[in-house]
């Protein structure tokens, strides 16, 4: 509906109107005589940014119209995407402009959120973008893409925290320890991680909390009883601790007593060691005159105590110590009394008899009292003694029995034993008896 006046200098001038331009058209007055009005109408610029011009010839003279072009703008086929940890290669979203004509670009405003193709365009078309996975962080991340002034968020979400140990379990020596320590390596350098304990022997001492890679120390106590297992947690994952029994050396006394004569062979004592299997046992003696030797050196085992052959006769007191790493240590006490060999002596020494009248023969034995058998050897029996057995010092009756003897002289003796090792030799006493004739 726009005019334009046509004056014509005369009345019978025949002229036209004629456009240039198929947006631009005359819709009334495309040809008159003299004076007139031609309308016309323009179209609307709706697919281009830049603007046009056209023109109307009227009668031999030019009227130019000029139009506008429209606001370039876009809108996108997605407002936003979500992405997972890993990332994503080759997501796209669809740009529509407005105009054909208008000219846009994509651009990033985060270095994990990168366009690949379309990141400059005219009109309608493509933005291909990457975006890089997420491996180091456990928060979620927002990027956006600024395209035709349109803005395309891409947001990514966060690893799930988790961390590895080195070492990854620990075993403790029975004694305990202080100052180890566990090297914490997370999977994120924003998480972050507590370290606790389950057991009142295993102590975190450092490291308690911490957030992406570092460092636990922790102590154990002493173990003084049975085998047993404690957990560190750290960053939900577990620690296991174990710390084996308390180690212990087992006899069945600690002292021992032994009476032995001076000189005499002596067998060892053996005793038995339990205790800890495989515990390795040293031995420790603080006497010159006792020789000791654990057998096999780690339990089971036993224990050899042997005492000097050449000990004289008194009082002997040894102290044997039973050493094992963690284990309490064990003393033995052997004592040993060393006696004289005991050694018979009889009074008289020899014994003459006049009928059947006895005699006293005393029998004792120095270093100590033993045990005694008294035997009678004549022909023919005619010679006796009591008591047979007993106990010195005894004094034995000595007897003849002569009334079936013809008239002589006649030999016999006592003879004196001990059943007991190393009780002495015998001891051999003579006895005479003189018969006479009838009436002499």
């Amino acid at each position: 509906g726009g005019t334009v006046g046509v004056a014509s200098n005369a009345t019978d001038f025949g002229w036209t109107a004629v456009s240039d331009a198929a947006w631009l058209t005359v819709t009334a007055g495309a040809a008159g005589t003299g004076n007139g009005t031609v309308t016309y109408s323009v179209a609307a610029n709706g697919t281009a940014v830049a603007s046009r011009t056209g023109r109307l010839t009227i009668g031999g003279q030019t009227f130019t119209v000029t139009q506008g072009g429209v606001t370039g703008s876009v809108t996108l086929s997605l407002a936003s995407d979500a992405v997972g940890v890993a990332g994503r290669v080759g997501g796209t979203v669809g740009v529509a402009s407005n105009a054909t004509d208008f000219g846009w670009t994509a651009v990033s405003d985060a270095a994990w959120l990168t366009v690949t193709a379309g990141a400059a365009g005219t009109g309608s078309g493509t933005v291909t973008y990457s975006v890089a996975a997420n491996a180091t962080s456990v928060a979620g991340r927002t990027g956006r893409l600024t395209i035709g002034g349109q803005i395309f968020t891409v947001t990514q979400g966060g690893v799930t925290g988790s961390v590895t140990l080195s070492p990854a379990a620990y075993a403790a020596p029975v004694a305990g320890v202080s100052g180890r320590s566990i090297t914490v390596t997370a999977n994120a350098t924003d998480f972050a991680w507590t370290a606790t304990s389950n057991a009142s022997w295993l102590t975190v001492t450092g490291g308690a909390a911490g957030t992406g890679n570092g460092a636990v120390t922790y102590s154990v106590a002493a173990n003084a009883g049975g085998e047993r297992t404690g957990t560190l947690t750290i960053g939900g994952r577990p620690f296991a601790v174990t710390q084996g029994a308390k180690p212990e050396i087992l006899v069945a006394t600690t002292r021992f007593e032994r009476t032995v004569v001076a000189g005499e062979r002596t067998a060892p004592l053996v005793v038995a060691l339990g205790g800890t299997p495989g515990l390795p046992v040293t031995v420790r003696v603080d006497v010159a005159w006792l020789e000791v030797t654990a057998g096999a050196g780690t339990l089971p085992g036993r224990l050899v105590m042997t005492p000097s052959a050449q000990l004289r006769p008194g009082l002997y007191v040894g102290l044997v110590t039973l050493l094992a790493e963690g284990a309490e240590p064990i003393l033995v006490t052997v004592r040993y009394t060393v006696t004289e060999a005991p050694q018979f002596v009889a009074l008289p020494t020899a014994l003459e008899l006049d009928g059947g009248t006895p005699q006293t023969l005393y029998v004792t034995s120095r270093g100590r009292q033993v045990r005694y058998a008294a035997e009678a050897v004549s022909d023919g029996g005619w010679l006796s003694v009591t008591a047979e057995n007993g106990t010195t010092p005894v004094n034995l009756q000595v007897r003849a029995n002569s009334f079936f003897l013809k008239p002589g002289v006649y030999t016999g003796m006592i003879r004196v034993t001990t059943p007991e090792a190393g009780g002495g030799g015998p001891i051999v006493v003579p006895v005479t008896v003189r018969v006479g004739a009838v009436g002499q």
